[in-house]
């Protein structure tokens, strides 16, 4: 049950961080407030959950605001710096092999 909660509480995150921008500075100073504050509650004999749940909800903002993300430099290295336009046309039908799908294309 409880893994199910944490669960919940990082996908409220990546929620969170797709639909809000949230900065990736500002990110790292939350998550580091989270982690400061943990030990602070525990020095005072008070629960620690609710520094865990806030840190897992940071965590979650940032995978989300991770994943949208528009850089494609690191592909700009398989196909020599710039861009390339194929026009072609699929002459076969898709057949399964494994996980990938193969068929032929006929280009232009």
């Amino acid at each position: 049950m409880r893994l199910l909660a944490l669960s919940t509480v990082f996908l409220v995150g990546v929620l969170l961080g797709l639909q809000l921008d949230i900065p990736t500075f500002a990110l790292a100073l939350f998550m580091l407030a989270a982690v400061l504050c943990a030990p602070l509650l525990m020095g005072r004999s008070l629960p620690v959950t609710p520094a865990i749940l806030a840190l897992l909800v940071i965590v979650g903002a940032w995978r989300g605001t991770a994943s949208t993300s528009d850089d494609f430099s690191a592909l700009a290295a398989y196909q020599g710096g710039s861009a390339v336009a194929v026009r072609g046309q699929v002459v076969s039908e898709p057949e399964r092999v494994g996980t990938a799908t193969r068929f032929r294309f006929a280009v232009e």
